[in-house]
């Protein structure tokens, strides 16, 4: 945030310029000037905190470094793996307090809402729940450190979200209903780690019907937050929930955002298991995987003009001093913003987003995105490439609209060159006994078979050929007195014809002429043959 010329070079803006710059200005060049600068300040905070012990001693100062740190150290990294043993290291240091442990004596430890349902402990309870989804680890505070640390956590007071979001009274709705809501959206996020996204649950198949119940939960917080935001307006306190509704919109998004993450990973997975897998099963379950994804497609989509609108509520240049959470993740917001297609284009991804609205909002991502460029290295880069979205945008949008309307002129010309081939009459041609009422458009008076009303009435039936009765036929008696004739062989048996009734058979030469083989001598055989019982056989 610095504006010092030794950091960011001369000629560089104040921050009290800031705010009252034109909306659009573009602040990603300081950004990209102090990079060198704050990531040297990082490596020396980091060594600071190894010189003063703050991984091992608990207090209330190594506990907020230690979240800070985490802040810093999983920038650009959207799994968050960096921060791990600080945000660890900080729990521990938070338990270690709450049991009246601290390494620094001249800490006043009187102030008991500073860790008892204080900041720290709730910057600690949501960060380290968003740092676990992302990252696919279990939550550094356990489900027995939330009682402990906060009572008003483990209060059943804090489980009826719906009563508290829909009170009248100023004070629960800034006090008890901001707990419960805030707890509500917390939880889903630590269930999500406990079944979808944590060490065991990666071991296994993933559980499709949980990531359906994640999103109708995600869609009743968003329905707890805006009947919160419905109550407040009603109030005099709606300015100082503008910034809770703010946070709400952005842990929902980047709950969504999680849950987008691991199921493309899964995916991704997945399907380089499909070639060895021997399950019959297996090609069913990467079938819903895809389905999944495309559904989280759409629901990040969502997520990200929600994001839009964020942006655009914050006041233009003011976004640089009130988005502090959620920030780091813009340019990822804005890339998925970019690859959705539109209602117009033909594979569109989206039926209730059109080139208008895409056109709108990914402009104000990309006034959001020169504002935290302030901030912050490489935001330059993400923006450029949306201009150039909304520039190839803008050219399939004019190429869609000349096509559809060369269809038109095409199909206008076709009809032209129809009307000219073929007159414009009916396609039956009216008989002169069919009343004019009968086709709902007349005939022209010049047409030669055109019948008008007053012909219809004065037509004469009788000069027309009048059709012809039938006649019967003559009449048979059903029975003859003369029987009918019959021939002489009608009842003598059938004989079929004998197909060799015409070969003459030489019995002396048998039936070998038959078969191409011609006789040596034309004699009668000499041969005959008698029974000799004696020895058994046939002699001649």
């Amino acid at each position: 945030m610095s504006d010092h010329p030794g950091i960011i070079g001369t000629g560089a803006p104040a921050i009290t310029d800031i705010q009252k710059m034109p909306l659009g200005s573009d602040l990603t060049s300081y950004g990209s000037a102090r990079d060198s600068f704050a990531r040297a300040m990082q490596d020396r905070a980091m060594k600071m905190l190894d010189h003063h012990g703050a991984l091992r001693r608990p207090s209330g100062q190594c506990t907020a470094a230690l979240i800070l740190m985490e802040y810093l150290a999983t920038w650009g990294d959207v799994y968050r793996n960096e921060g791990r043993h600080l945000m660890t290291a900080a729990a521990e240091h938070l338990r270690s307090r709450n049991e009246g442990l601290s390494d620094d004596p001249t800490e006043d430890y009187s102030a008991e809402t500073r860790i008892s349902g204080g900041t720290i402990f709730w910057v600690l309870y949501t960060r380290d729940a968003l740092s676990s989804a992302f990252g696919g680890r279990v939550p550094a505070l356990t489900t027995e450190d939330l009682p402990v640390l906060c009572e008003i956590v483990a209060s059943p007071i804090t489980a009826d979200v719906a009563a508290y979001v829909r009170s009248d009274d100023v004070r629960t709705l800034g006090g008890l209903t901001t707990v419960a809501i805030f707890r509500h959206i917390t939880e889903v996020i630590r269930t999500f780690c406990a079944r979808i996204s944590g060490p065991l649950p990666r071991r296994q198949r993933l559980n499709l019907n949980a990531i359906l119940e994640m999103w109708e939960t995600i869609d009743q917080c968003r329905r707890y937050s805006e009947i919160w935001e419905e109550s407040m307006s009603h109030t005099d306190a709606l300015p100082l929930a503008a910034s809770w509704i703010r946070d709400l919109v952005v842990m929902r998004s980047q709950l969504t955002h999680a849950i987008h993450i691991n199921l493309l990973d899964r995916l991704m997975l997945e399907t380089g298991r499909a070639a060895t897998s021997r399950d019959p099963t297996f090609p069913a379950y990467l079938l819903e995987l895809e389905r999944l994804r495309d559904i989280s497609n759409q629901r990040f989509l969502d997520c990200c003009r929600s994001i839009a609108r964020v942006v655009v509520k914050a006041g233009g240049m003011n976004l640089l001093f009130v988005s502090a959470m959620g920030a780091e993740n813009l340019p990822l917001y804005l890339a998925h913003m970019v690859s959705m297609p539109v209602r117009e284009q033909q594979d569109a991804g989206s039926d209730t987003w059109t080139a208008d609205e895409k056109r709108e909002e990914i402009g104000w991502m990309i006034d959001g995105v020169k504002v935290i460029g302030w901030s912050w290295p490489d935001f330059q880069r993400s923006y450029s490439v949306a201009v150039q979205c909304l520039r190839d945008l803008d050219a399939d949008m004019n190429q869609l609209r000349a096509s559809q309307l060369a269809a038109q002129q095409r199909q206008q010309s076709r009809t032209s060159f129809e009307s000219q081939q073929h007159p414009a009459y009916p396609p039956l041609t009216q008989p002169p006994w069919y009343p004019d009422s009968v086709y709902a458009h007349q005939q022209p008076a010049s047409h030669p078979h055109s019948v008008t009303s007053a012909s219809y009435r004065s037509f004469d039936y009788a000069q027309q050929p009048q059709p012809q009765p039938l006649q019967p036929p003559p009449f048979r008696a059903r029975h003859s007195d003369t029987p009918p004739a019959i021939a002489a062989n009608a009842f003598l048996p059938y004989e079929p014809p004998n197909p060799y009734q015409n070969i003459v058979i030489d019995e002396r030469l048998g039936d070998s002429h038959l078969y191409g083989q011609q006789p040596e001598l034309a004699t009668p055989l000499p041969y005959s043959y008698a029974w000799n019982g004696s020895n058994g056989d046939g002699a001649r």
